[in-house]
């Protein structure tokens, strides 16, 4: 409260001592006892919990913008738009709160809240990566707590022509059934049933998932799972 600065090592012999050293007028100017001493320290500590809840608005200002990056983020996602397009939405939210807000004051804190949303093309790449590995990490989660699943498997290629096993699961959660994509799983090489059960056992022990709960197993896509054909 004194100097705002803190203790590599928070000992009552350092406190002590930085006091003596840094702080050897305080005793002299505000006697031990003394009102002037009590008032003080009233005033240091009103100080101190202004600054916390400052420091704490600040923060939550920023989480509210980092949560509103990641709702734009998960929407363009979803919509399979580019990384860049985040700039656009921006720009929309910018010239609607203008036209739609008449209140001055309102219209310009609003403004100042969206402009504070770090919503670039490269921040929106960061979002996605960590917004899939979030929904990964659930979804694992989930297929780890079923006692049973079907797996569909299917064969893909991406833009570099390298082919990819794509790795469908289905499974029931407690409340309902529940289709996903678990994974895709690059492919070199022959594509022969063997290779095919080794990469899948491989992406079950990566993942700590139990090959034993898997009752069946089908290689002719997805939709074979819900009886289509």
């Amino acid at each position: 409260m004194l100097c705002n600065e803190c203790l590599a090592v928070c000992k009552k012999y350092n406190l002590r001592r930085h006091l003596k050293t840094a702080h050897a007028n305080f005793d002299v100017t505000f006697p031990l006892g003394s009102a002037a001493r009590k008032q003080k320290i009233s005033s240091l500590k009103s100080c101190y919990e202004r600054r916390c809840q400052t420091l704490f608005r600040a923060s939550t200002d920023q989480e509210r913008a980092t949560v509103a990056s990641l709702q734009v983020a998960w929407i363009l996602a979803k919509k399979k738009k580019l990384f860049t397009d985040s700039e656009m939405v921006k720009e929309c939210m910018l010239a609607s709160i203008e036209e739609l807000v008449a209140d001055e004051k309102t219209r310009i804190s609003v403004m100042d809240s969206i402009k504070q949303v770090p919503i670039s093309d490269t921040s929106n790449m960061r979002r996605v990566e960590s917004l899939a590995s979030d929904v990964f990490k659930t979804l694992l989660e989930n297929v780890r707590k079923a006692e049973v699943m079907s797996l569909a498997v299917d064969e893909s290629t991406d833009n570099s022509d390298v082919a990819q096993l794509c790795l469908y699961v289905r499974f029931f959660d407690g409340e309902c059934f529940r289709e996903d994509l678990l994974g895709l799983i690059p492919m070199e090489g022959q594509t022969t049933g063997e290779i095919l059960f080794t990469k899948i056992a491989s992406f079950f022990k990566v993942n700590n998932l139990d090959l034993a709960r898997v009752n069946m197993l089908v290689t002719d896509g997805a939709p074979s799972m819900a009886g289509r054909d």
